[in-house]
């Protein structure tokens, strides 16, 4: 171990790093799908933290003594930002601290190791961390199997097992890593997520699916979102994403059950088609689904003014005279987010110019139709500070 400097530092400055750190970490993670954001902005953001990520590094010893104890904290946001303090001076030690936080501590602190793990230089942890991803206890299994994942390390054994567990944030956590180890992944899995009480479990089902290319996933989207009971309507709304022109009836017609009206609605804006508009031009007039509408007419157009009132809410006047006056420029046959064709070649160069809701179902439904053809990206690594 070599001693790490203590310099000369003004430790209300490092303190306040370490804060604005976790308070942007928590932001990031919580607008990393963002409908409001694209990746220009959240490298902007990205960026702020990592300024103050460099000033906890010039305080090295200072920083390291304020990043201990904050490795326990109850704030997700502060734990992760400890992490990050912790694995940038490339000491075993420091690094063995993180692991032991992993292992010993409180659901929401590790949450946040486990987010500082997934953006860190972890190659001297690997072999611990495929240990605990075989031998620990369940949530820190899970927690040590979704940084493997992440960054596509070899698959440990036992995850099915992890599939099954009865707490939700394991099988969710689970969820997400066989989606990047594309498996173990069965319809049996999809069909219980889709069935249980757990809006998050289904979304991740759904995406776990999709990033494995599930042959039929489109039509079990149809089938569990729009059947008589106890439909799906993240299933129908994920629908939209995976969709063609033909489920354009299958969404419209779903919004005059009020249970999927705003799942429909926000199916249409994935979907993209143009057909689409008139349709959401009229739910507009409904006051429960105007806002939904102008998000989805949004989403596919791009458009901006179309608010009126107050406060405002979309108008459908506004809407219709903007889509007059710009609908010459949109391809009937195309696929749009936010004012861009995507059908042709969805993750070509308009793709990295969408919000970031858009970019994650424009390339989850391309994986779906087509995993061989669509590269494995990882949409959730930071640009700035991805290490390794």
């Amino acid at each position: 171990m070599i001693e790490l400097p203590h310099p000369p530092a003004v430790l209300d400055i490092l303190e306040e790093h370490l804060s604005e750190l976790a308070f942007l970490w928590e932001q990031r993670e919580r607008y990393v799908f963002s409908a409001d954001w694209t990746l220009k902005e959240l490298a902007a953001h990205e960026e702020r933290a990592e300024a103050h990520l460099d000033g906890l590094r010039l305080g090295a010893g200072r920083s390291v003594d304020l990043a201990r104890p904050a490795l326990n904290s109850e704030e997700s946001g502060l734990a992760a930002a400890a992490t990050f303090v912790m694995m940038s001076f490339g000491q075993p030690d420091l690094e063995q601290s993180v692991l032991q936080s992993l292992s010993a501590s409180p659901p929401a602190c590790r949450n946040g190791v486990r987010i500082g793990l997934r953006h860190s230089d972890i190659d001297r942890v690997i072999p611990q961390l495929s240990e605990l991803a075989v031998s620990a206890k369940p949530p820190v299994r899970a927690a040590a199997v979704d940084v493997l994942a992440f960054r596509r390390l070899p698959a440990p054994k036992g995850i099915a097992s992890l599939l099954a567990d009865p707490d939700p944030d394991v099988r969710h956590l689970a969820f997400d890593a066989a989606g990047r180890f594309s498996g173990p992944w069965s319809y049996d899995i999809v069909n219980q997520a889709l069935d249980g009480d757990s809006p998050a479990l289904r979304v991740a089902a759904l995406r776990a699916s999709a990033r494995m290319g599930l042959p039929g996933l489109d039509e079990t989207c149809r089938r569990t979102g729009t059947r008589p009971q106890n439909p799906v309507p993240e299933a129908l709304e994920f629908l939209g994403a995976l969709g063609d022109t033909k489920d354009l009836t299958v969404l419209e017609n779903s919004i005059s059950r009020r249970q999927l009206a705003r799942a429909a609605i926000a199916g249409l804006g994935a979907l993209g088609s143009v057909a689409a508009i008139p349709i959401l031009i009229r739910a507009m007039a409904d006051p429960e689904l105007a806002g939904p509408a102008g998000k989805a007419f949004v989403r596919i157009s791009g458009a901006d003014g179309i608010e009126a009132g107050d406060p405002p809410l979309p108008d459908p006047a506004a809407a219709r005279v903007w889509w007059d006056r710009e609908h010459g420029r949109f391809d009937q046959g195309g696929r749009w987010q936010c004012g861009r064709d995507v059908s042709k070649a969805p993750l070509g160069e308009n793709f990295d110019a969408l919000t970031l809701a858009s970019r994650l179902d424009v390339y989850l439904g391309a994986r779906a139709r087509d995993p061989r053809q669509t590269p494995d990206r990882e949409l959730e690594r930071s640009s700035v500070l991805r290490q390794g």
